[in-house]
């Protein structure tokens, strides 16, 4: 399965890894660009689900 990648100002690698990074971290969510995140996280479903993969 493909990892998704997420490029942010201060972050850049696996969704999950940032995720487990907010919790460990107790990172302030209002910190993260989260609505950038989910527009990218949505076109990258969309592409996997035109290519059927």
């Amino acid at each position: 399965m493909a990892t998704y990648k997420v490029k942010v100002p201060n972050f850049e690698g696996p969704l999950d890894l940032l995720l487990f990074f907010i919790k460990r971290d107790e990172l302030d969510i209002y910190d993260i660009p989260i609505a950038h995140i989910t527009k990218e996280f949505l076109e990258y479903i969309h592409l996997m689900k035109m290519l059927d993969l």
